[in-house]
């Protein structure tokens, strides 16, 4: 290869280089990288164990007179030997191209899970790794509607097929009917998303290899590596993403999950987790209320909240709830709203019911609500109503007994560390809190569902259990 030359790399199913224009220094790196000495051949020698046919090593390539052929999880690998050499190469992209299929995510992610996110964006085909609980499925699928092309969910266990199914109902808002399956004796592709079983995928790969523009590979640590190496490299979509609760694999061939499906590109953190699951210690008062809204888009939410925060019914519970705990003596109280109208229209309402209180507006200023945070900390506020905003102008009141939640919220930012330092040690005088769940609206039980992780509930409410 003269020094003018240009390496093409041929990105595919597999990428393909011309042999004659891959320089020596690159080729004998591709191949130690893509050859290396088969674990369970080495544990059988080590152990004086029959070898049989077993090979010694084990080659993630092939090539013939013309070619050389590399799996495409490999491909920023190669990028960046090529950048480290000095080798000019220039990349023709043979993926499949794919109309855009319109999938929107309902539901908010975390900061550590938007961390995750923002990195698996990043990379065209990747590894996302994670322990049990960590929120993969739910980061997978804002990252799926993120690409926004058809999907392939292969899962190499029945009870994660299940899981996946019901978490793309929840999140995607895709009905069973709409949802592909392969797999229990089905075979029926859906438009947006298929969920898949490894086995039945190996038995259709020929007939879908093509049909997908995005791979999500779940467990990937745990899928045989045949599949990966037999199956997984005949898909010719854009983008291919593996989820892993492990950087290693039992048979030792953790090489061939990165170079067929691709490299780690995040790892969540386990104490960020840790950190949000233990966020509240209070006492849990879940509320259903009756409240429905036709919600089918983002575009319909701020129609939605202007109705949620209208709404009579809804209120009127709320209400109630306020003046029972009044009457216990659970005071002080802090009701946090949406904002002035949420808090205008709760307001008459307590007034009819003879209830006394007093309400900060977004307009108060600094030392106003030094002044109402003092009292309220003294007692000399039984009941303060307050816009969730006014959190983050450095209001925090410490020595409330009950909070009400009265407005779909996300556990982040100043309001996390505000219910942070309600925390205390003692389970006897942890604070009461009230959270009103709008169980029909299938976007706002989805944010309840996410606050309820950070309550740290030891049991989820049936209408979580049962959606």
């Amino acid at each position: 290869m003269s020094r003018q030359s240009v390496l093409i790399i041929n990105l595919g199913s597999k990428i393909k280089l011309n042999n004659k224009g891959i320089p020596p220094v690159l080729r004998k790196r591709i191949y130690e990288k893509l050859v290396f000495v088969n674990p369970d051949f080495q544990r059988r020698h080590k152990n004086g164990e029959m070898l049989g046919s077993i090979n010694s090593h084990i080659k993630c390539l092939h090539e013939d007179h013309h070619n050389l052929f590399i799996p495409r999880g490999f491909y920023y690998q190669l990028i960046g030997l090529c950048r480290r050499f000095g080798i000019r190469y220039r990349v023709l992209d043979h993926r499949a191209k794919f109309e855009t299929v319109r999938m929107e995510f309902h539901g908010e992610l975390k900061e550590y899970q938007k961390i995750a996110l923002d990195h698996i964006l990043q990379k065209d085909f990747c590894i996302l790794i994670g322990g049990p609980k960590t929120g993969k499925k739910v980061i997978t699928l804002k990252y799926v509607s993120s690409r926004a092309v058809p999907t392939l969910i292969i899962a190499p266990h029945a009870s994660d097929i299940r899981d996946w199914e019901r978490k793309v109902r929840i999140f995607l808002q895709i009905n069973p009917e709409n949802l592909g399956i392969i797999g229990d004796r089905r075979f029926r592709l859906g438009e947006k998303i298929t969920v898949a079983h490894t086995a039945a995928v190996s038995k259709k790969i020929k007939s879908i290899r093509n049909r997908f523009g995005l791979i999500i590979v779940d467990d990937c640590n745990c899928c045989p590596s045949r599949f990966l190496s037999n199956v997984i490299s005949q898909f010719n979509s854009l983008y291919t993403l593996g989820l892993a609760n492990s950087t290693t694999r039992k048979d030792g061939l953790s090489r061939v999950m990165y170079y067929y499906v691709g490299d780690i590109v995040h790892t969540i953190d386990k104490e960020k987790v840790a950190e949000d699951k233990s966020l509240v210690r209070a006492e849990v008062k879940v509320r259903e209320t009756p409240f429905h809204f036709p919600y089918s888009s983002q575009r319909d939410f701020p129609a939605l909240m202007e109705s949620l925060m209208k709404d009579q019914e809804r209120l009127q519970l709320i209400a109630s709830d306020i003046r029972r705990e009044l009457e216990n003596g659970s005071t002080p109280i802090l009701v946090l709203t949406g904002g002035t109208l949420q808090s205008q229209n709760l307001s008459e309402i307590l007034l009819s019911y003879g209830v006394k209180f007093q309400a900060v507006d977004l307009n108060a200023t600094r030392e106003e609500l030094e002044t109402v945070q003092a009292d309220l900390n003294g007692g000399g506020i039984p009941l303060l109503l307050a816009p969730l905003d006014t959190i983050g102008r450095n209001f925090k009141p410490r020595n409330v007994k009950a909070l009400f939640l009265i407005t779909p919220v996300y556990f982040k930012g100043e309001l996390a560390d505000f219910l942070k330092g309600l925390n205390t040690g003692d389970p006897r005088n942890r604070v009461k809190i009230y959270d009103y769940v709008d169980t029909q609206v299938g976007i706002l039980k989805n944010y309840f569902r996410i606050r309820s992780y950070s309550y740290g509930m030891k049991s989820q409410p049936s209408f979580l259990e049962n959606s």
